[in-house]
């Protein structure tokens, strides 16, 4: 597995849907390449190349500027994703949707000088930040609609989720991508839709977060409330040490 910002984040075997042209994506390590592999720098970039993945996180709060310590913490993901090479794209959204708040974020960018494109036609604010590709639907409601173009249009390796979209409404596009692997990040109990802890159990969502190919967590706490209540064991894993941001 590789480490990032201190975190063990390799907790599934993704190797096995996301190789590219023929290759598989290796997360740190693995066998040791043939001596006259190694002595070449196009076969050494190859398979640099064969490391890289894409990612798409999909992220249903604001993620820039962001207020929440989900919103902090997925972005320090990212961004730290994207320093190992990895190709990250994010699909977020503004706070509200309408030419008003497009206005007013668009004013923000601004202000805090960051430089963007604006795509008219689908409603979306284009920047780069940490090295990360981000795209914010701001002018229209179509959420579900926007996100779907960016699954077929970036084909990810990966999918990020977490519970900062607690109705699934990514999630469940996320999970029917015919390719890329989910990872779903859980940081609060009564964000999940099962156990005790929960603000609102629904069977057919836990059902639904089941087909999730890997769940992270903030803690061993609730890591081990996911295990006990969801009944998920296999691909269930908690964090090494906390992610935090000032």
């Amino acid at each position: 597995s590789y480490s990032v910002t201190g975190v063990q984040t390799c907790a599934l075997p993704i190797s096995r849907r996301v190789g590219r042209a023929g290759g598989t994506a290796d997360c740190g390590g693995g066998e040791a390449a043939e001596p006259e592999r190694d002595r070449t720098a196009a076969k050494e970039a190859e398979r640099e190349a064969r490391r890289r993945v894409k990612v798409l996180l999909a992220h249903n709060s604001t993620y820039f500027p962001g207020h929440g310590g989900g919103d902090k913490s997925n972005r320090l993901l990212m961004e730290a994703l994207a320093g190992r090479g990895h190709e990250v794209r994010v699909f977020t959204r503004t706070e509200r949707f309408g030419e008003a708040d497009q206005a007013r974020y668009l004013a923000e960018l601004d202000r805090r000088g960051r430089a963007y494109q604006f795509d008219a036609g689908a409603g979306e604010v284009r920047f780069e930040l940490g090295g990360v590709d981000v795209r914010v639907l701001a002018a229209r409601p179509e959420l579900r609609a926007a996100f779907q173009r960016h699954i077929d249009e970036f084909d990810p390796d990966i999918i990020v989720t977490s519970t900062d979209d607690p109705g699934q409404l990514l999630f469940d596009l996320a999970v029917k991508a015919p390719r890329a692997r989910v990872v779903h990040l859980v940081r609060a109990t009564i964000a999940v839709p099962f156990g005790p802890d929960s603000s609102g159990a629904n069977e057919r969502k836990k059902e639904l977060l089941r087909r999730a190919d890997g769940v992270v967590c903030v803690s061993r706490y609730v890591a081990g409330y996911v295990r006990q209540w969801a009944r998920s064991e296999e691909h269930t894993s908690e964090l090494q040490s906390p992610n935090t941001i000032s």
